[in-house]
């Protein structure tokens, strides 16, 4: 939350994604909240705990830098984005990114996105009204389909030629 009250997303964490590792900095202190769009079970450890289970599980310590590296890869990768990329381009990635279906679930909706427009204008870093604009359009294209708060994308194909 910035200091004039606007909301950011920073990021939306699929199932099975850890949350809560800002925690490990050296600050100590956490920078940011977490809402979830369903049910959802969390498990929760202490930083002490943690950090002792990294030093006695190298393995793991390794898979952790691997993913704190892959997020700080998605994070250039975003700035960059903001800085050279028209809103429609953010918004096919947007939901190519996360209609990825769960391969662990059988809910014929899984590969479905959720999110309000006001979510993913959140996420994109752009207004409302222009989500829903840009995906009139897609959804005039053919490439996805809106039905009762979710987007399921139909041409990720031409989605992803969007993004090209």
């Amino acid at each position: 939350i910035h200091a004039d009250g606007q909301e950011s997303v920073l990021r939306i964490h699929l199932p099975g994604s850890l949350i809560g590792l800002s925690a490990l900095t050296t600050r100590q202190r956490c920078d940011a909240n977490s809402v979830t769009l369903s049910q959802s079970t969390v498990s929760s450890i202490r930083r002490t705990e943690f950090v002792r289970l990294l030093e006695m599980h190298p393995g793991l310590g390794i898979k952790l830098v691997h993913l704190l590296v892959d997020r700080l890869s998605d994070l250039h990768f975003r700035i960059t984005e903001l800085q050279t990329r028209s809103v429609e381009h953010r918004l096919a990635y947007a939901l190519l990114s996360l209609s990825r279906a769960d391969p662990n679930t059988e809910d014929p909706t899984a590969d479905c996105v959720t999110l309000t427009h006001e979510e993913l204008a959140q996420l994109i870093h752009t207004r409302r009204q222009t989500v829903t604009a840009v995906l009139g359009r897609f959804a005039n294209a053919g490439w996805i389909v809106r039905s009762a708060r979710r987007i399921r994308v139909v041409d990720a194909p031409a989605l992803a030629q969007r993004c090209a």
